[in-house]
């Protein structure tokens, strides 16, 4: 969630995964100045601005773990 600052802190910074991709050189600390801009621009093109809660994005990152994890060594398929 960008709303707590206790995320940000314990993330660092890493709740603004948006602004940091379209600002790579950006110091962190003023991604969360540019998040309601990122917003703004988000919904005038029609586009989904992902903001999950904290524990919301630990649970779907341990089940997106475990699903590529139930094809860890299988070998892959052959294109024939």
């Amino acid at each position: 969630s960008i709303k707590s600052w206790f995320v940000t802190w314990w993330m660092s910074y890493l709740n603004f995964q948006i602004e940091h991709h379209l600002f790579p050189c950006m110091p962190q600390f003023r991604h969360p100045r540019i998040s309601n801009r990122v917003k703004e621009l988000f919904e005038r093109h029609g586009l989904v601005y992902d903001n999950r809660s904290y524990t919301q994005a630990l649970r779907d990152t341990f089940n997106n773990l475990h699903s590529v994890g139930q094809g860890a060594g299988q070998a892959p398929a052959k294109a024939n």
